[in-house]
């Protein structure tokens, strides 16, 4: 089995030292890159952060959802259904503004030197 792929590897290994000369990827190397990355753990924390908030959020509609199982008077219902009315757009809120901020800024920048 070895024999039958010496020879197909053994081109690539004489190609890799012009090739990787010709082509490759490098981070920039400035002291922006880690203010850049100071910035993005700063963003994925913030991010995670609401996400906790979203996951609360969650738990309490799924509690509202089971409480609404067992609910009979009109008032009760009422009451909780415009309660999970404003965990479901609070929630959406959050999503959009997770989404928003995933979308709206790069967090580091490749420079591709060839």
């Amino acid at each position: 089995m070895n024999d039958l792929f010496s020879g197909s590897f053994s081109r690539f290994r004489s190609e890799e030292p012009a090739a990787a000369a010709a082509s490759s990827v490098k981070m920039s190397s400035s002291a922006t890159a880690g203010v850049n990355l100071d910035k993005f753990f700063k963003d994925v924390e913030s991010i995670k952060e609401e996400l906790r908030e979203m996951e609360s959020l969650q738990q309490k509609l799924q509690d509202a959802h089971e409480q609404s199982k067992t609910l009979h008077n009109a008032n009760s219902v009422k009451e909780l259904r415009s309660r999970m009315d404003s965990h479901v757009s609070l929630a959406l809120k959050k999503a959009k503004l997770i989404s928003l901020s995933t979308l709206t800024e790069p967090f580091f920048a490749i420079s591709l030197t060839t």
